[in-house]
C-alpha cells in the first residue's frame, strides 16, 4: 500500500508514531507505548482506490516439460468456465506446486480476463488471504485496510484465475475466500481435502513409471542404457513414482559416484519415507547438516538467504544452499529458502530436540534484526511469517521476555499494512506472555490493542470487553496517557456520533470537561464527544463487574502418560471439553505453557477457536516425546474468546532412556589429494564410535560407487562389536589407474537404529615424474635342492617403467637363509626410461628343510624399496648307486613365442636301484607362472629299470635367453 497524502487529519500528541492506515470508515494511528488511536475519518480524507488495469498477471516463474498430470490439466481447464474450484491434494513432492506453475501460463487460462494470481498461502491467517487478493486488484493512496464487507463488494464481479500453493486453512475459511470473489476460479493446493461437496478435488499419485524412467533421463541428461532402464525401473517402483523422492535419490548416487544398479537395491531396502530421509541425511557433510539444521529450526518457513547464512555462520552457505537446491532437499526460490517436501517433518523426528538450540539462536537473530528495522514495515513483513513461527515457539517455551520483545517489533508493521489475522496471533501471544512474567503495563497494552483491533472490524462486543478491562488496568496502574488513548477508543464503542453529526470547528478549543485534562491536547481530531454525564454513564456500564462465565468441564483433568523412551513419541491421549452452561460458548487458542512444555505436542484440537453449544463437547489429544530423562510437566491452557484462561489441565510424563545402538563416523569425507598414477597412498583413518547405550554390530565394511576398485580398507572394523562409548578404526589407502578424479563411498553397516553410515571417498590421480621400478617377477620357488648342491639360476627381470632415469644404489640378499642363495645382476648404477637388466639367483642349500630369504633393490624410484621372496628346500643327498634321468635335460624353447602355448614331452628313467616314488616335477630357471606340468609321472612309484612321460605346457610373457631344467623330487626311496 502506498505512503499516506496527508495525515493531517489523524495526527496526534503520542510521542513515537509509527504510522497510520484507514479502516473502513477509520482511521488508525499506531503508537509504539500507548497503543493505537482509531477515528472517523471524514469523507474527503478517506482513501482513493484505483482498480489495477486488467489482466493481472502476478504468476510464479514457469515451469516447462510437465510429466504426466493431463488428467489433472483437463479437469482443471474445464473449470475455467464453470468458475467452481479445484484443489490438487496429496503429500508433500507430488508437484502440487509444479502443477500450479504450469497453469498459471496456460492459454486456457484466457478465459478469465481479469488475469492471474498466486499466492502462497502456507499458514496464513483467512483475513490476512483476502487483503492479499484485495491487494492484488486495488491500489490505494493510502495505506488501506477493507472491512469484510467492502472486500466483497470490490472482489464482487472479477473474473480472474487465483492459485493459492500451500494452503493451511481450515475447511470453513476455505469456503468464506471462495465467498469473497464469487467470479474467480480458485484452483489450490493442498495435503489434505478441503473442498467438500463443490468444486473438484484431485487426489495426486506418483508418477506412472514411464514418466518417472523420463524424469530419471532428463536428471541424468541421457538416456538410459537396458541396464540403466532396468535398474531405474526398480528405482522408481520403490519410490512409488514420488518425483522429490527419485530426485533425492539420483542426487546421492551422483555425489557418492553410484551407479544405478547399485543404488536401486538400497533404495528398496530403504524406500519407507522415514528410512529414506535417514539415509539422505547420513549421506550429507557436516556443513550441509548445519544448513538444514537452521531451516528445519523455524519450522521449514521460507527465509531470506541472507539470514540462513547469519544462523549457521558458514562462510560458503549460500553454495551449500544451492547444493542442497541440487540434491532436492531445499527449495530455492527469488533469493528465499526452505526445506524441500516433508523434510521439515522428518527433521523434528529425526533429530528432535537438537534442533531447540537453533531455534533459540534464531530468535535472538530475528528479534535483534526486526529492532533494527521498525521503521521499514514492509521490510519486516517479508520475514513476518518465520518471526510469528519464532514468537509462537518461544510463548509454548515459556521465553516470556523475549516473546515479549519480539512481539512488539513485529505487531506495528502488520497493523500498517492491514496483516489483521496475524496482528491478531500477535497480541494474543502477547497478552499470554505478559501474564506468566507479571508485566501488568504490557498485558494492558495488549488488551487495548485486541480491543481497538476489533472495533475497527466492527466486533462491538468483544472490543467493549477488552477496552474495558485495559482502562481499569492502566486506571490502576496510574498511565493517565495510557487511560486516556484507551477512553478515547472506547468512546467510540459506546457511541459517540462521527464527526459529520455535530461539526465542530477544527479550531474551537475543548471545553475541559473530560475525565483526563490532556485528552483535549492529546486529541487533535476534530471529534465531537457525547456530554460528559452520558459518557461517565455509559462507561460505568461497561465497567461494571459482570458475572463470571463457568468454565467448562474437562474430563480427565490430568493426563499422566506412561514411561516414554527420550526422542521416542508416545500413543496419544485424550480429553473432552464440555460446556455445562445454558448459553454457547467460545474457545479461544489452546495452549501449552512449562518448563517441559516442549516435550507434549497437540496432535488433534477439534477445541481450538470452537463455538461450542450448550451441552456439547469437542475433544483434543496429546502425544508425549520427551527430550530428557526424568520427570517432565507441562500444563494444557484452555483460554477463552479474550484470551483468558479458561482450565488448566496437568500434563506428566517420565522419560528414560532404552539401550540403543548407534554410530558416529569421524571424518564424514576422506580425501586423497595429488596420489601418482600406480602408487598407493598412505592408509588414511575413518574412526567409528558408539555413543549409544547398547553394543553396536558391525556387520559388514563395503566401498561402493564407479571408483570403489581404487580404495581399499586395508585395516577394519568388519565383522566387530563396539561397546557403547568404544571405537573401532578403519584404514583407507587409494591408487589410482590413471590420471584424474576418482569417488567412492565407504559403507558401514550394522545394528545402529540411524542405518548404515557412509564416508565419501575422493581422489586425483596424477602421473608420476620419478622414475619407477617394476619386477617381471615378486617370488622365486627353487622347489628341492640337494644339500651342497647348486640348483640352475632363476631370472628376475627389473624395469624403469618411469619417465626419467632410475639411479640404483644397492641390489642384495637379505634374510634369515640368504647365506643359500646367490646373486648376480648386470644392471649397473642406472637405468634409462624403459631400460631393463637381469638378476639371476641360484639355490645352493647348506642344510635340509625349508630356506627363505629376500632379493632386495634399493632405488630412487616412487614406489621406494623393492624386494621378490625367494624360497626352497634342502634335502639329504642320495647316497645310492644309480640316479633318476630326464631327458630332454636341459632343453630349449625355440619356436614357443610369447603369447602363443606350446608343448614338450619328456621321459623321466628309474636308474637308482629300487623302486622310487616321485613327488613334484618342477623347472627350474623359469617362473611357475609361465609352464603347467601335465600328469603321468608326478604322484607315481616307478620301478627299478621303469620309466614315465609327462608333458610340460609353456605359456611364455617374454622373449629371453633360458637356461631350463626338469627336477623331480623323490616322495621316498624304498630300501
Amino acid at each position: 500500500m502506498a505512503q499516506p497524502r496527508d495525515a493531517a487529519n489523524i495526527q496526534a500528541d503520542l510521542g513515537d508514531v509509527s504510522g497510520q492506515v484507514a479502516v473502513g470508515d477509520y482511521n488508525v494511528q499506531i503508537n509504539a507505548d500507548h497503543g493505537a488511536v482509531v477515528n472517523f475519518a471524514a469523507p474527503e480524507k478517506r482513501p482513493r482506490l484505483t482498480l489495477r488495469p486488467s489482466p493481472i498477471l502476478l504468476r510464479p516463474r514457469a515451469f516447462l516439460g510437465l510429466l504426466d498430470r493431463d488428467t489433472e490439466v483437463s479437469s482443471t481447464i474445464s473449470s475455467f468456465g464453470t468458475r467452481a474450484p479445484v484443489e490438487f491434494c496429496g503429500e508433500a513432492g507430488l508437484g502440487k506446486t509444479t502443477l500450479l506453475r504450469y497453469l498459471a501460463y496456460h492459454p486456457g487460462a484466457a478465459a478469465l480476463p481479469d488475469g492471474i494470481v498466486f499466492l502462497r498461502v502456507g499458514r496464513l491467517p483467512v483475513t490476512d488471504l483476502v487483503q492479499s487478493l484485495f491487494d492484488a486488484f486495488y491500489e490505494s493512496d493510502l495505506p488501506f485496510k477493507p472491512t469484510d464487507a467492502q472486500v466483497r463488494h470490490l472482489l464482487h464481479d472479477r473474473r480472474a484465475l487465483i492459485l493459492l500453493d500451500d494452503m493451511e486453512l481450515a475447511r470453513d475459511d476455505v469456503g468464506a475466500v471462495l465467498d469473497t470473489a464469487p467470479g474467480c476460479t480458485f484452483v489450490m493446493a493442498t495435503a489434505e481435502p478441503r473442498l467438500w461437496g463443490e468444486g473438484r478435488a484431485l487426489a495426486l499419485q506418483g508418477l506412472p513409471v514411464e514418466d518417472a524412467l523420463l524424469l530419471v533421463e532428463r536428471e541424468t541428461g541421457r538416456p538410459l542404457t537396458p541396464s540403466e532402464d532396468a535398474a531405474a525401473r526398480l528405482l522408481c517402483a520403490a519410490l512409488q513414482g514420488h518425483p522429490l523422492r527419485i530426485l533425492q535419490a539420483l542426487a546421492i548416487a551422483q555425489r557418492e559416484g553410484r551407479s544405478l544398479a547399485e543404488l536401486a537395491p538400497q533404495v528398496q531396502a530403504a524406500a519407507a519415507p522415514a528410512a529414506l530421509n535417514g539415509w539422505v541425511l547420513s549421506s550429507l557433510s557436516a556443513s550441509e547438516r548445519q544448513v538444514l539444521a537452521a531451516l528445519g529450526a523455524v519450522g521449514g518457513t521460507a527465509v531470506h538467504v541472507e539470514h540462513a547464512a547469519a544462523l549457521t555462520q558458514l562462510p560458503d552457505a549460500k553454495s551449500i544452499l544451492d547444493g542442497l537446491s541440487e540434491q532436492g532437499l531445499v527449495e530455492v526460490l527469488e533469493s528465499r529458502c526452505s526445506l524441500a517436501g516433508d523434510l521439515a517433518k522428518a527433521l523434528q523426528e529425526i533429530w528432535g530436540p537438537s534442533l531447540e538450540q537453533w531455534t533459540r539462536r534464531a530468535l535472538v537473530h530475528f528479534t535483534t534484526w526486526a529492532e533494527q528495522r521498525q521503521k521499514t514495515p514492509d521490510v519486516l513483513l517479508q520475514e513476518a511469517e518465520v518471526m510469528l513461527w519464532l514468537l509462537e515457539w518461544a510463548v509454548g517455551a515459556g521465553l516470556w521476555v523475549e516473546a515479549n520483545r519480539l512481539g512488539r517489533v513485529l505487531e506495528a508493521a502488520l497493523t500498517l499494512r492491514g496483516r489483521w489475522g496475524a496482528w491478531e496471533r500477535v497480541l494474543l501471544q502477547l497478552l499470554q506472555a505478559t501474564r506468566a512474567f507479571g508485566d501488568k503495563a504490557g498485558e494492558a497494552r495488549a488488551l487495548h490493542q485486541l480491543g481497538t483491533r476489533d472495533l475497527c472490524l466492527g466486533g462491538v462486543s468483544t472490543a467493549k470487553t477488552y477496552l474495558s478491562a485495559a482502562l481499569g488496568m492502566r486506571q490502576e496502574l496510574g498511565d493517565q496517557m495510557g487511560a486516556a488513548v484507551t477512553r478515547h477508543n472506547l468512546n467510540l464503542v459506546v457511541g459517540a456520533p462521527p464527526p459529520n453529526a455535530r461539526k465542530r470547528p477544527r479550531n474551537q478549543a475543548n471545553n475541559g470537561t473530560g475525565p483526563n485534562p490532556r485528552v483535549p491536547r492529546l486529541l487533535k481530531f476534530g471529534l465531537v464527544s457525547a456530554p460528559i454525564a452520558a459518557l461517565a454513564v455509559a462507561v460505568a456500564v461497561y465497567l461494571a463487574p459482570r458475572p463470571p462465565v463457568p468454565p467448562p468441564a474437562v474430563e480427565p483433568t490430568s493426563i499422566a502418560f506412561a514411561a516414554q523412551e527420550v526422542g521416542v513419541q508416545s500413543a496419544a491421549q485424550s480429553l473432552a471439553v464440555t460446556n455445562t452452561t445454558a448459553a454457547p460458548l467460545k474457545i479461544g487458542d489452546i495452549t501449552l505453557v512449562g518448563a517441559a512444555a516442549d516435550d507434549f505436542k497437540i496432535v488433534d484440537n477439534a477445541c481450538s477457536r470452537a463455538k461450542i453449544a450448550p451441552g456439547g463437547s469437542c475433544a483434543i489429544s496429546l502425544v508425549f516425546a520427551p527430550s530428557a530423562l526424568g520427570t517432565r510437566n507441562a500444563s494444557l491452557i484452555i483460554n477463552n474468546d479474550a484470551g483468558a484462561a479458561l482450565r488448566k489441565v496437568d500434563l506428566a510424563g517420565n522419560g528414560i532412556r532404552l539401550p540403543k545402538p548407534e554410530i558416529s563416523v569421524t571424518p564424514d569425507q576422506l580425501v586423497f589429494a595429488n596420489q601418482e598414477v600406480g602408487i598407493e597412498s598412505a592408509p588414511q583413518e575413518v574412526t567409528l564410535r558408539n555413543p549409544g547405550s547398547a553394543p553396536v554390530n558391525i556387520s559388514s565394511v563395503s566401498l561402493i560407487g564407479a571408483n570403489a576398485s581404487n580404495f581399499k580398507a586395508v585395516a577394519g572394523c568388519d565383522k566387530s562389536d563396539i561397546a557403547p562409548d568404544g571405537t573401532c578404526t578403519i584404514k583407507i589407502t587409494f591408487t589410482p589407474g590413471g590420471r584424474g578424479d576418482y569417488v567412492a563411498s565407504l559403507v558401514i553397516a550394522g545394528n545402529a537404529v540411524s542405518g548404515p553410515r557412509r564416508v565419501s571417498l575422493r581422489g586425483a590421480g596424477v602421473v608420476s615424474t620419478r622414475p619407477a621400478v617394476s619386477l617381471s617377477s615378486n617370488t622365486l620357488d627353487f622347489g628341492n635342492q640337494e644339500v651342497g648342491g647348486a640348483s640352475a639360476a632363476q631370472r628376475i627381470v627389473l624395469t624403469n617403467s618411469g619417465p626419467v632415469p632410475l639411479n640404483l644404489s644397492r641390489i642384495g640378499l637379505t634374510g634369515a637363509n640368504a647365506a643359500d642363495f646367490e646373486e648376480k645382476n648386470n644392471c649397473g648404477r642406472s637405468l634409462n626410461p624403459a631400460g631393463a637388466c637381469v638378476i639371476e639367483i641360484a639355490f645352493s642349500p647348506k642344510g635340509e628343510g625349508r630356506r627363505n630369504a629376500s632379493l632386495t633393490i634399493t632405488d630412487d624410484a616412487a614406489n621406494g624399496q623393492q624386494s621378490a621372496l625367494l624360497n626352497g628346500t634342502g634335502v639329504k643327498r642320495n647316497d645310492k648307486p644309480g640316479q633318476l634321468t630326464i631327458s630332454p635335460n636341459p632343453f630349449d624353447l625355440n619356436g614357443c613365442r610369447p603369447g602363443a602355448g606350446c608343448e614338450r614331452t619328456f621321459t623321466l628313467a628309474n636308474n637308482t636301484g629300487a623302486s622310487v616314488a616321485i613327488g613334484v616335477i618342477t623347472l627350474i630357471g623359469l617362473p611357475a607362472d609361465e609352464y603347467r606340468i601335465g600328469p603321468g609321472c608326478a604322484g607315481r612309484t616307478i620301478p627299478q629299470g621303469g620309466r614315465c612321460a609327462f608333458k610340460v605346457t609353456f605359456a611364455l610373457k617374454q622373449i629371453a635367453a633360458r637356461d631350463v631344467k626338469v627336477q623331480a623330487e623323490y616322495l621316498s626311496l624304498p630300501r
